[in-house]
């Protein structure tokens, strides 16, 4: 009886003290609530182009099956014809243009084509004429005839040959002809190009709704000049009859875009549409639609192409959870745990549901000034299973539906809304994060020497590190490769951080240090000169830096380790919130650095005396025995009594090391990633970085 007695205290014991390790150690893991009236989408709007966030002067669209073409009107679509299986077709708006040259010679035509191209809006067309080809340079995106012809100063003077045929053409049409099928109309079309009358196919609602194909010619910007073109077609072809057309009629002006690789590839059938209010809209009976310019992704659902403040906007129209499906597989990798794909889930699905109509024509954008969306392409299996897994489910608290900020990597510690933007949110305070996973696997870079003195980085994947050192006790790295890159920073960027030298297998360099490769946990950037960062400070601040850029100091922090002040020569960096200290620093990845200067620095002498270098000569000199040289090497290194050595340059530089990637507000995405390798599951993740929130479904 004792004994039994002792057992069940035993166990009473052992029970107890687990309890108490999952109470303390292992995740909490909360349940979901179920409420009415919870915030949903059915469908989204995704501006994929916008004026806001970037545009083009046309978009190239093809899919595996069939486009259905027609307008948007109100919440319906009509369409109006289809387009072969994998054929591009093109659209853009019908605008004022400037005519900068009309040609027979394709070679001529890329030459004036590749001189305007920076300008703005280019076209290449082709058209007939006499039987001929006729390209036809075009620089575009005009919202007046003045705006057009004001482009004409821009105009190389080798882009055409004949400066006073920089002229404005514009959208006034009158039709010549009207047909049931479209190969009539281009019948007519092609009647008036061999009598050298410039003509187009127009398709369009007749009055009574019903699509009809039109010959239009003109293309001029005003009454008159439409009233000239009237009289010199009756010259070339007598009996043509004239009729006016409504301004706001929907229509596509069929024209054909020339490649500018080759003269051998076909031609694209190029629309115009009608600027005025007009939504193409564009369907791929249960395909996906290609978009060319947006690096050749593809789309579900319908697309429509509309002018938003004068500019081409595309927008993605798609079933909610299925654009879901692209934000968390472009926000994350397909090899990450599930909980951590839901958790991401439900905050893209919260955030997105937030932002209302945030574009006036769309809910949202797809790039990371929003959230992240890829399309079709990028999806993966575990991202669909894990929106699927959490339908509905949004993040709520006392007030409502919160605005679920997440970042890629937040440094160790999330941030506080008011450390990066001035206000206070209740739901948001700075925690901890596991976002050091971030670095696992990265392999270390040697900070080395260069022959010519200057500092640099080699990947120790490519170079060993030796037993022998120099005379001050720095070791040697040996190259293990053949033309192994050198670069600036400690990362594979070849715009950004482009290798400026290559070394070999056997050549030895000093070790001066080294450092991880930079990642979404810990980086670095630069260094960059005083007039890079200067130009890039005074792009955002509102009292410029006047003079050069001589120092550049932290002057306060926040909560969490991020820069919320700075000053540049002493004067106070007036920013309009302390997050744009990233793009005011050249593009950092974040707030949360220090900056190295490397033209400035302290020797310590005797009996305490400090020397403040470089001095107000802009020489520096070393001392060595009774000779004093001044060194002329651009950069050149300095070593701390433990052995620790400094790059120090003539000219004011800057190099920044810092810490996470992005605002560092709310979710981190990578800090999720350890979460839900440590047990974590999805609301768990949640409720670690937003305080006091539930997640609801209906």
């Amino acid at each position: 009886m004792s004994t039994i007695r002792k057992q069940d205290r035993t166990i009473y014991i052992l029970l107890t003290v687990i309890i108490v390790f999952a109470m303390t150690v292992m995740p909490t893991f909360h349940s979901l609530t179920y409420a009415a009236n919870v915030p949903k989408l059915d469908e989204i709007r995704v501006a994929l182009y916008i004026d806001s966030r970037g545009t083009v002067p046309a978009v190239t669209l093809s899919s595996v099956n069939s486009l259905s073409i027609g307008v948007r009107e109100g919440e319906g679509a009509s369409q109006w014809f289809e387009t072969p299986a994998n054929e591009p077709i093109r659209f853009g708006m019908n605008t004022y243009t400037l005519k900068v040259l009309d040609t027979t010679d394709y070679n001529a035509a890329i030459r004036s084509y590749s001189k305007i191209a920076l300008l703005g809006n280019p076209f290449l067309f082709k058209n007939t004429n006499k039987g001929k080809p006729v390209y036809q340079v075009r620089l575009g995106g005009f919202l007046t005839a003045a705006e057009a012809l004001a482009a004409r100063q821009k105009i190389p003077a080798d882009a055409t040959p004949d400066r006073n045929s920089l002229e404005a053409l514009g959208p006034l049409y009158a039709s010549v002809g009207t047909y049931e099928t479209e190969a009539a109309a281009d019948n007519h079309q092609l009647a008036l190009a061999q009598s050298g009358i410039a003509a187009y196919t127009s398709i369009h609602p007749n009055h009574a709704g019903v699509i009809v194909y039109s010959v239009w010619v003109g293309e001029v910007t005003s009454a008159q000049q439409l009233e000239a073109v009237k009289v010199e077609a009756i010259k070339a072809m007598p009996g043509l009859v004239f009729q006016p057309i409504d301004e706001a009629l929907p229509y596509l002006l069929k024209r054909y875009s020339v490649s500018i690789q080759s003269s051998s590839e076909p031609a694209i059938i190029h629309y115009l549409y009608n600027p005025l209010n007009q939504k193409v809209w564009v369907h791929a009976n249960e395909a996906v639609i290609k978009v060319n310019e947006r690096f050749a992704r593809s789309y579900r659902g319908s697309l429509e192409i509309t002018s938003y403040n004068g500019k081409l906007a595309l927008i993605n129209q798609v079933s909610f959870e299925q654009y879901l499906y692209g934000v968390v597989s472009s926000e994350l990798g397909a090899a990450w745990p599930l909980e951590a794909l839901k958790a991401q889930a439900v905050a893209a699905r919260t955030y997105a549901i937030k932002q209302g109509m945030k574009y006036k024509i769309a809910h949202i954008s797809d790039t990371t000034f929003d959230q992240a969306y890829m399309g079709k392409n990028r999806e993966f299996e575990q991202a669909v299973a894990a929106v699927e897994a959490t339908r509905g489910e949004v993040i709520m608290d006392a007030t409502g539906l919160i605005i679920p900020f997440y970042s890629s990597n937040s440094g160790g510690i999330t941030a506080e809304v008011i450390e990066a933007w001035g206000n206070p949110v209740t739901y948001v305070e700075s925690v901890t994060s596991p976002d050091e996973i971030a670095q696992r696997d990265k392999p270390l870079w040697y900070r080395i020497m260069l022959d010519d003195g200057r500092s640099a980085y080699i990947s120790s994947d490519y170079a060993n590190l030796t037993e022998d050192k120099n005379p001050a006790g720095l070791p040697y790295i040996e190259v293990t490769g053949m033309g192994v890159n050198v670069r600036v920073a400690p990362r594979v960027d070849e715009t950004e951080n482009a290798p400026i030298t290559k070394v070999n297998i056997g050549e030895r360099y000093v070790r001066i240090g080294q450092d991880i490769q930079s990642n979404a946990y810990n980086w670095i950037r630069g260094p960059y000169s005083a007039d890079v960062l200067k130009t890039s400070i005074n792009g955002r601040v509102k009292t410029k830096i006047q003079g050069s850029l001589q120092t550049l100091e932290i002057t306060e922090r926040g909560v969490s380790e991020r820069v919320i002040g700075m000053t540049a020569n002493g004067q106070v960096l007036d920013l309009s919130n302390a997050d744009t200290f990233r793009g005011a620093m050249n593009g950092l990845p974040s707030t949360r650095f220090d900056v190295e200067e490397t033209g400035r620095y302290t020797i310590l002498g005797a009996n305490g005396k400090t020397r403040q270098l470089p001095e107000a000569s802009g020489a520096i000199h070393i001392q060595s025995g009774e000779q004093a040289n001044e060194l002329s090497l651009s950069e050149y290194y300095v070593m701390n009594a433990d052995q620790q050595v400094r790059a120090v340059t003539k000219e004011p530089k800057f190099r920044f090391v810092g810490l996470g990637f992005g605002h560092g507000i709310g979710l981190s995405q990578y800090g999720s990633l350890a979460l839900a390798e440590q047990g974590y599951d999805y609301l768990s993740i949640i409720q670690h970085y937003y305080k006091d929130v539930t997640i609801v479904k209906e």
